[in-house]
């Protein structure tokens, strides 16, 4: 009879720690609405964006996971991006649309409850696309991963996968980030958190992709960087001072020993930013605020073929002005919808020493997901 008891007592146990994520819907904290557009004469550049402070010329909405949970551990979902890119009308084509899927299915193999980690497998095959995408493209990837709950409803996650696609054929990518599982968000409540000591973080945290593909003698290496992550914090209740950091890095080296050519692609974009925000109410779930900023912009870009490099760099000392809406869907999370406008001195060439300067303004209207973590 005891055993029975200990038996019976352990399976309540596990069962009272695992996580009710049935119905829930699954979503990237890095999930991501924004449309911006250039008020001023755009510089121009064979290949590099064409207004440097608006870094979008256009509408682009992602989300790097979203599914729903048929079960407590088998998730469905796909990874979603939309990008509309208005262009010159001298140029062709003068716009680019694409809307494409990558869907994938998740098998918690590990449910480590509230105060545990979870650990999952993951698989996915195809790409289905609109626009200027492929209708269906032949790839997949393959990933583990792990999650670890910070507070109801909020997760942290790392996970490593390797793909295989069109474009860079094979790679494998480590990411970090937070993550949303809708049905365990508590209600607001009135005393939203934004008192002195709260930390705040946004935006994608780190994904790296390394890739090598062989054809024949010849040899293609990538290397991808993207990282973007944003962290504040409340020194007084209301006002939030937060630094931004978007790097993203893409080189591509191109060995081919048949011809005897080599070609090296590399691009980098940098943006350090500094900001304060102050939120004009302090109690609900729809929260008003107004902010101020100022970045540092940097991009450089450099092709080399046939020892001959083609290279641009664009520099840039922009200031922001902001305002915005935080609406909380729990305690410790708020969607963000923000307008700005960013004005600045651009200087663009070859080098900093052969540039010249061009007065660039944008605005822009952008939404996403913001944590607000326990002092």
């Amino acid at each position: 009879m005891r055993p029975l008891l200990l038996a019976a007592s352990l399976l309540l146990a596990l069962t009272l720690s695992a996580q009710e994520r049935r119905g829930s819907v699954y979503l990237s904290g890095g999930s991501s609405a924004a449309y911006g557009t250039a008020t001023d004469k755009q510089i121009r550049s064979a290949y590099l964006p064409y207004n440097l402070l608006s870094r979008l010329e256009g509408i682009r909405v992602n989300s790097f996971r979203t599914g729903y949970f048929l079960t407590n551990r088998l998730l469905l979902g796909t990874r979603a991006d939309f990008n509309y890119v208005s262009g010159d009308a001298s140029l062709y084509p003068s716009d680019y649309t694409e809307l494409s899927f990558r869907p994938f299915v998740r098998y918690y193999v590990r449910d480590g409850g509230a105060d545990g980690t979870s650990v999952f497998g993951e698989a996915g095959f195809g790409t289905l696309g609109l626009g200027e995408a492929d209708f269906f493209t032949k790839d997949y990837h393959l990933g583990v991963g792990a999650e670890r709950f910070l507070a109801s409803g909020i997760l942290a996650m790392a996970s490593l996968n390797y793909n295989v696609n069109a474009e860079l054929r094979d790679y494998a990518s480590l990411r970090f980030g937070l993550n949303v599982l809708t049905g365990q968000l508590a209600r607001a409540t009135a005393d939203a958190p934004l008192a002195a000591g709260t930390l705040t973080a946004a935006g994608q945290l780190l994904e790296v992709g390394y890739g090598i593909t062989r054809d024949g003698g010849n040899r293609i290496n990538t290397l991808m960087i993207d990282l973007s992550p944003r962290l504040g914090y409340f020194p007084l209740d209301g006002l939030l001072l937060e630094t931004g950091l978007v790097y993203s890095l893409l080189q591509v080296n191109r060995d081919y020993s048949q011809q005897q050519l080599n070609m090296d692609y590399r691009r980098t974009d940098l943006e350090l930013r500094l900001q304060a925000r102050y939120y004009l109410l302090q109690q609900g779930r729809l929260l008003p605020y107004v902010g101020a900023g100022i970045s540092y912009v940097r991009i450089d870009q450099g092709l080399n073929r046939l020892d001959d490099p083609l290279v641009q760099h664009i520099e840039a000392l922009p200031w922001q002005l902001s305002a915005g809406v935080s609406y909380f869907l729990s305690p410790r999370l708020a969607i963000d919808l923000e307008a700005e406008y960013e004005r600045g001195l651009a200087e663009s060439g070859p080098t900093p020493a052969f540039s010249y300067s061009e007065a660039q303004r944008r605005i822009g209207v952008a939404a996403g997901l913001r944590f607000f973590l326990a002092r």
